[in-house]
């Protein structure tokens, strides 16, 4: 959706953060020593992210958009070797969320070996759920956090809020993914290039058999 405005391209689930990572965990580098590193070496690192994505991007927009499903397990990295980045915190029901990703086509293997069981999928969520929080605070990151029923409900108010954070104006474009030609590289690709559609919402309600009170919790905290 945001790379419907001229200034934004989206890279689909781009790799950067993983070579990133990588590259942190040769160097026995953890978040207790990100804030110890050279300016120098912080730059060097963040090319390490840096000039891929940009080839991917071709270098024309004033913004990217990473759509990693590991960036909330790196915000430290993040926060430290490519400053200026924004956070874009998307929530959803966890159940709708839980559906979505043990019915997508991931193969349950390394780092996202957890989406084998509903089991897993809850204990990552929480995890997520208080990890990204505290994140974004105590490193005081520049993000906007997105109710996914309220952008599918209301899309220009969600997608006025995220260009904001980006010192955007609004732009129509964002408004009609189905417009859009360029090919989305994500597991989600042929949903991007349909209009918004607010049917994903509440599905989990056809598999409630599946989610018992831990569930309800775990809603609440969403």
């Amino acid at each position: 959706m945001l790379d419907g405005h001229p200034s934004v391209c989206g890279i689909g689930e781009f790799q950067g953060l993983t070579l990133l990572s990588r590259e942190l965990g040769e160097q026995g580098c953890g978040a207790e020593q990100l804030t110890c590193l050279s300016g120098q070496r912080r730059s060097a690192l963040g090319r390490i992210y840096r000039q891929p994505a940009q080839r991917l991007a071709d270098g024309q927009a004033a913004w990217i958009v990473d759509k990693s499903l590991i960036s909330w397990m790196w915000l430290p990295a993040i926060a430290q070797v490519l400053p200026g980045s924004v956070v874009l915190h998307l929530r959803r029901d966890p159940r709708d969320l839980a559906l979505s990703l043990s019915m997508a086509a991931i193969r349950p293997t390394g780092v996202l070996g957890w989406v084998s069981s509903l089991d897993q999928i809850r204990a990552v969520l929480s995890i997520h759920l208080q990890l990204t929080s505290l994140a974004i605070e105590r490193l005081q990151l520049n993000h906007r956090v997105i109710r996914y029923e309220s952008l599918v409900a209301q899309p220009e108010a969600s997608l006025r809020g995220c260009l904001d954070a980006m010192h955007l104006p609004m732009h129509e474009g964002v408004l009609h993914p189905e417009r859009n030609p360029r090919i989305p590289i994500t597991l989600s690709h042929s949903q991007a290039r349909e209009p918004i559609y607010s049917t994903s919402v509440g599905r989990w309600r056809q598999y409630d058999w599946l989610f018992g009170d831990e569930w309800e919790q775990l809603a609440s905290l969403a």
